[in-house]
């Protein structure tokens, strides 16, 4: 779909923000495509074109597009609050954060503007204000979910668990995590857990199953029944975990067993984890005998050198994924190292950039045809060091107490704090970017530290 001959521009537009509103993303684009190319002073257009991109998560394409209309129309307060949003998603928090500051400080009340002021803080590792901000917004004007979500990270960031878990809760409903109906009607919200059946339900990506499967002896200590049921690449893994009573695939459930259905990130408010408590350990990982089995006859070939594992991205339909990410020809240099040979632990569509980037064969592929986790964990056991962005293998390996050097962005996560340590995995070290988009200095590091490890 383009544009209709028979409508005139303003027509054209008004359909073409239908279209964007009823979720018709892709013929939407196509509209405000044209009509910049026919009408290039039309700011709306610009912004429309902006606004789409940014659905279609083309980030940086957004940004070009937010400011062409910003610069037609510089004092539009939605231009300017669809401009910081666009640089938030690409990750440009710092250029964001002036405009965004601005937009705040003229309109208070509106919560919009706190949101996109908020993630300009975090972004910019400025956790307190973002917590300050909220916190005198929410006195005055009283609670917003959404707003209550976006800022439990900077809680969690600052070490506030008690607060921070309980604002996190609010991503029901704010809409963040949607719950099918029968799911949602047996949903915890807060009841007495004492002697109750408890399924505790799998939740957002595999590497948060694992880190808050920490809390679940917790949980057994109180509850009647502990039941658990996760996606099917977790199962042999996580089959000897501590306080569960029964493991069970997703279509093994049956709700009418349960008196209530926990989403294992709702186990901290769940088990009234505060502030000071002492941190729970790791769960113990399964490794079967066929995964070791495998494991060995793979990377046997290697035992006269450093067996480095690798991961350059994680899933991509995260929608952050586009940050945290790198490009795996960055691990060529480290490739380079004597006595060093790099295993790619990825499993994914991604896999392809070991062909088009030339280094399949000079870095391991072990990984893509993993049955499950249960595989990657023996591969990862026969490993010296872990070298990776973040994502769901770095709790894996974690967990098991291997050597772990995560690479993480300017903002990072809330796990790992502003240190190089974090309490929660004494295993790994964080290697942070310096700056925004800057991973040159990171792998900088990384090189020196490689070629040392070896050394020594």
């Amino acid at each position: 779909m383009s544009l209709d001959k028979s409508k005139t521009l303003k027509g054209n537009l008004d359909h073409a923000i239908d279209l964007f509103q009823k979720g018709a993303h892709e013929e939407a684009h196509n509209i405000f495509r044209d009509l910049i190319v026919i009408a290039p002073q039309t700011e709306m257009a610009w912004s429309g074109l902006g606004a789409v991109l940014r659905k279609l998560q083309k980030y940086d394409a957004a940004v070009t597009a937010q400011k062409h209309a910003h610069n037609l129309a510089p004092n539009s307060l939605s231009i300017k609050s669809n401009l910081v949003n666009a640089l938030n998603n690409a990750g440009r928090h710092s250029e964001a954060l002036p405009l965004a500051q601005k937009n705040f400080l003229a309109n208070k009340g509106d919560v919009s503007f706190v949101k996109a002021y908020v993630k300009c803080l975090k972004g910019n590792c400025q956790a307190e204000l973002a917590v300050e901000i909220v916190d005198a917004f929410v006195a005055e004007f009283g609670n917003d979910a959404e707003l209550a979500v976006d800022v439990s990270l900077a809680r969690l960031y600052l070490g506030q668990f008690t607060k921070g878990f309980e604002d996190f809760e609010q991503r029901f409903e704010s809409g963040e995590v949607a719950l099918n109906k029968k799911i949602e009607a047996k949903r915890w919200r807060g009841e007495d857990l004492g002697g109750k059946d408890v399924l505790v339900f799998k939740e957002q990506g595999f590497g948060d199953n694992i880190w808050f499967s920490r809390f679940l002896p917790a949980l057994h200590r109180e509850a009647g029944v502990v039941h658990m049921a996760t996606q099917r690449p977790l199962l042999r893994l996580m089959s000897k975990f501590n306080g569960i009573d029964k493991l069970l695939e997703m279509n093994q459930i049956n709700l009418d067993d349960y008196d209530y259905v926990l989403p294992i990130c709702s186990l901290p408010k769940a088990t009234k984890f505060s502030d000071k408590a002492p941190k729970p350990s790791p769960q113990p990982l399964n490794i079967p005998d066929d995964s070791r089995k495998r494991a060995r006859t793979m990377l046997g070939r290697y035992k006269d050198v450093k067996k480095v594992g690798i991961v350059w991205t994680g899933s991509l339909t995260y929608k952050s994924n586009h940050l945290r990410s790198v490009d795996i020809k960055r691990f060529l240099k480290l490739a380079e190292i004597p006595n060093v040979q790099l295993i790619s632990l990825y499993k994914g569509d991604a896999i392809e950039d070991l062909k088009t980037s030339g280094a399949e064969g000079i870095i391991l592929d072990a990984c893509s045809t993993d049955r499950d986790f249960a595989d990657t964990a023996a591969i990862i056991d026969e490993l010296d060091l872990l070298i990776t962005t973040d994502t769901g293998v770095v709790h894996v390996a974690a967990n098991m107490g291997k050597p772990v050097w995560n690479m993480v962005t300017y903002e990072g996560f809330w796990m790992y704090g502003a240190g190089t340590r974090t309490p929660w995995y004494p295993s790994m070290r964080i290697f942070r970017q310096p700056a925004e988009f800057d991973w040159d200095s990171v792998f900088e590091t990384i090189e020196m530290e490689l070629r040392d490890f070896v050394a020594n």
